[in-house]
């Protein structure tokens, strides 16, 4: 127990001076109704991210049952000139897909369900609130993310 509140109170003194470095995301994704969570630190103008998503597809050719989706990434911030506290940023990222259960029309294209993708995404930070989405370039799979910085 001691050694637990040894971390938790780590982790708060360095959140609290980690001056703004912090985003967490609550993800949507529409395509598959999956949600899950997203995580950004920024080092001066390069941040990296960390997603895990869940979701399930139903298509013309067939369904997707449990899609699991781990995402990690980086971020490019671009501050805007006007306000110091408000950002601008793009990223990109490498997807790791798992899927449970699947069942589809054997001539639908198969590189959609390679377990590895490319995703680009763009977004904004304005003070404490944070808005972004991200796509994966052959899945057309899209996250919308809303997140709080602290």
């Amino acid at each position: 127990m001691k050694k637990l509140l040894v971390l938790l109170f780590s982790f708060i003194v360095l959140a609290a001076t980690a001056q703004k470095r912090n985003v967490v995301y609550l993800c949507f994704q529409p395509n598959n109704l999956g949600y899950g969570l997203r995580y950004d630190y920024y080092f001066n103008d390069i941040g990296i991210y960390g997603s895990l998503t869940h979701g399930a597809y139903t298509f013309s050719e067939g369904y997707i049952k449990d899609h699991t989706k781990a995402t990690l990434g980086m971020t490019f911030l671009n501050r805007r000139k006007t306000i110091d506290t408000d950002y601008n940023f793009l990223s990109i990222g490498a997807s790791y897909n798992v899927y449970r259960e699947l069942e589809y029309d054997k001539t639908y294209n198969r590189a959609v369900f390679h377990p590895l993708a490319v995703e680009v995404g763009a977004g904004t930070l304005i003070k404490w609130f944070s808005v972004a989405f991200r796509y994966e370039l052959v899945k057309s799979n899209v996250s919308l993310d809303i997140g709080i910085r602290f």
